[in-house]
């Protein structure tokens, strides 16, 4: 399994344009478990929340960011 954050980010994109909120969102979890300074898969997370009608959801991974 690649360990790069980039790309992990670049596969929930990818997973998210073709509507699949799920494994989009799996992607952005494996994307913040691996080092980096950029707050990408958060956003990529709260899209997928909001997309949800999540707005809690989305709040809270705001806060932790």
């Amino acid at each position: 399994m690649p360990a790069n954050r980039r790309l992990w980010v670049q596969l929930g994109e990818l997973e998210l344009n073709l509507g699949r909120a799920e494994p989009a969102a799996k992607a952005w979890e494996k994307a913040k478990s691996l080092p980096g300074n950029d707050v990408l898969a958060e956003l990529g997370l709260v899209r997928v929340h909001l997309l949800q009608n999540d707005v809690t959801g989305a709040e809270k991974i705001l806060d932790a960011a």
